[in-house]
Formats: C-alpha cells, sequence, structure tokens
C-alpha cells in the first residue's frame, strides 16, 4: 500500500499566493480578500509551523509583488490585509530595515 502524498505546508503557502498575486493583477479583490482570509485564519489557529509559513512565504510573497505596484492600487490591497497578515508585514519591514 502506497502512502499518500502530502504536500508541505510551504508549497502550500506559496501556491496560495500565486493565486493571490493573480487575482491582484487581475484586479479580482473580491477574492483577493477571500485568499487573506484563508491566510489569516492560518495565521491566528495555526501551529508553529503553519504561522511560519504564512509569515515567511504566504506574506513575503504577496508584499513583494505589492512593492512593484502603483501607490494607489497598492493601498487598495493593503486596506484588505487582516489585522493579523499587517501586523506580519510591519514586522518584517521592521526587521530588514526596510
Amino acid at each position: 500500500m502506497k502512502t499518500p502524498y502530502f504536500k508541505s505546508i510551504y508549497f502550500t503557502m506559496q501556491q496560495l499566493a500565486d493565486i493571490t498575486k493573480k487575482c491582484i493583477l487581475t484586479r479580482n479583490f473580491q477574492r483577493v480578500e477571500k485568499c487573506l482570509g484563508i491566510a489569516d485564519r492560518l495565521m491566528r489557529t495555526g501551529n508553529a509551523k503553519i504561522k511560519n509559513a504564512v509569515a515567511n512565504v504566504f506574506v513575503y510573497s504577496v508584499t513583494i509583488r505589492l512593492e512593484t505596484m502603483r501607490r494607489e492600487d497598492r493601498e487598495r490591497v493593503f486596506h484588505l490585509f487582516p489585522a493579523s497578515l499587517k501586523a506580519e508585514y510591519v514586522q518584517q519591514i521592521n526587521t530588514t530595515g526596510g
């Protein structure tokens, strides 16, 4: 009997980040908000490994994409960020000296 294959949480977070970035590019803000809500729920309720994956893969990847956008669009998307993801973003910026 084969052992079931489980994707790593880091791979899954990258997939969610990629979907979120695609929705940002297509200006599908309703879906962006839904993706951010999923990441927020995982950040608030997940174990340490899940929280680490959300912070280091999802938040990092999505916010790097935001940095390349026009200011108005970036602010619109950032306004959709739940508090836990905003706090993680601010922590990352302060840690890296950005």
